[in-house]
């Protein structure tokens, strides 16, 4: 099972990816914590043990990737949702491991589920 930890500012960014989630990964997928800001993800992943964090780019007053500072390891992979194409390069510089685009698209998702089950050797 894969312990994932959402992260968006915005109440619809994270329902709409937990609705995709547990609808089709509910076998796979399993939503351990919902954090509005860095510093509530953070608490979440010092809480849990995580394997994916869904992290949203812009947020009032802070960047999602200023999560990176937070931690001398990652040992979880980081997959950015955002509404906004510019922030792609940024993220994928700062070491994320996937970028998916908002609005979240199934097609989208669920290559990028498969790929981490596959690299963590996470089997169902």
């Amino acid at each position: 099972m894969i312990n994932v930890i959402i992260v968006d500012d915005e109440k619809s960014g994270r329902e709409t990816l937990q609705f995709l989630l547990k609808t089709h990964f509910s076998d796979l997928v399993h939503v351990s914590a919902i954090a509005s800001s860095i510093n509530e993800a953070f608490e979440a992943i010092k809480l849990n043990k995580v394997d994916i964090v869904f992290l949203d780019i812009q947020m009032p007053n802070e960047s999602g990737l200023s999560l990176f500072n937070k931690f001398s390891e990652i040992d979880f992979e980081i997959i950015v949702t955002t509404a906004h194409k510019a922030y792609g390069i940024e993220a994928l510089k700062s070491g994320v491991s996937e970028y998916l685009l908002k609005p979240i698209d199934l097609d989208d998702l669920e290559p990028l589920i498969n790929k981490i089950i596959d690299k963590r050797n996470l089997k169902p």
